[in-house]
């Protein structure tokens, strides 16, 4: 079964230098055992999870699109990777019930945030 997720808004960078650090810190981490795939680089991690990078000219990741349909770990593979994201970025995601949330990258450390809805 699983919960179905879209995401809605995506704010993303990491610099090309700190591509291989987020990819060393992914394959020393727990997480890296569970996939079943062979990962050979930060946008390989990003896959397995649903997530396609967009990389520019400089191969910073400038963006994400998402291709997966269900809820799994991506929430730890992004508290992973976060020390290498640039402070600012967000990842903004909906369930399927309507609950909305965002994953902040802010110093290094990942938060999730919620809306406040007021009528």
């Amino acid at each position: 079964m699983g919960y179905y997720v879209s995401m809605t808004n995506v704010k993303f960078f990491m610099a090309e230098v700190n591509k291989y650090h987020a990819y060393r810190a992914f394959k020393a981490s727990p997480l890296a055992a569970d996939v079943r795939e062979p990962i050979h680089s930060v946008e390989d991690a990003l896959n397995a999870f649903g997530y396609i990078a967009e990389n520019d000219a400089e191969d910073n990741i400038i963006g994400l699109e998402y291709n997966g349909e269900k809820l799994g770990y991506a929430e730890k593979l992004f508290e992973i990777i976060a020390p290498y994201v640039r402070s600012g970025s967000f990842i903004e995601m909906m369930g399927e019930d309507h609950s909305m949330w965002r994953w902040v990258f802010t110093d290094g450390m990942l938060e999730e945030i919620t809306p406040k809805i007021e009528w």
